[in-house]
Formats: C-alpha cells, sequence, structure tokens
C-alpha cells in the first residue's frame, strides 16, 4: 500500500512538471488515465470497473489539469487548486 501511495505522489507531481512544460493539458490527463488503467489492468478489475473509472478519472484529470494550466500564473489560486486535486487524486 505504501509504495503506491508514494508512486501516486511521484506521477501526480510528475505529470504537473511536464504540464508546466508543454501547456498540454489533455496529455497529462491522458498519461494519468493510461497508468491508472494499466495497474487497473495488472490488478484484474472488471471491464466494466476500468470503462467508468476510466471515463471519470479522465474527465476528473482533465479539468484538473485544464485549471492549472489556465491559473498557471494566478499564485495562491495555483497552489490551492494543485493541493486540492493532489490530495484528491491520493484517494
Amino acid at each position: 500500500m505504501g509504495i503506491f501511495f508514494i508512486l501516486k505522489i511521484l506521477l501526480i507531481a510528475g505529470l504537473i512538471k511536464l504540464l508546466g512544460q508543454t501547456h498540454k493539458p489533455l496529455l497529462c490527463a491522458s498519461l494519468y488515465v493510461g497508468v491508472r488503467l494499466f495497474f487497473s489492468i495488472l490488478f484484474g478489475h472488471t471491464l466494466g470497473y476500468l470503462f467508468v473509472g476510466s471515463l471519470i478519472a479522465g474527465a476528473l484529470a482533465s479539468l484538473y489539469f485544464w485549471l492549472l494550466d489556465y491559473f498557471e500564473r494566478a499564485g495562491i489560486i495555483f497552489w490551492i487548486i494543485a493541493l486540492g486535486g493532489f490530495l484528491i487524486g491520493l484517494v
């Protein structure tokens, strides 16, 4: 359990860094969903779970990374969005 927590932190932090370099929120959301889908398949989740979970994760990740990109230069608002989404993503 602990290793997956650390991997999620590294993944989200890396994707935020990638977003800062590319300014492509859909790329970051796609990578997040791809990694999530890979581990869901690895752990043997059902097809329904994979489909519904990926749709929800994709929509929320797209919104999250778009908001981060939009408010990149907004200072405190950026950090509130980043930390809020970061904590939600760890659940």
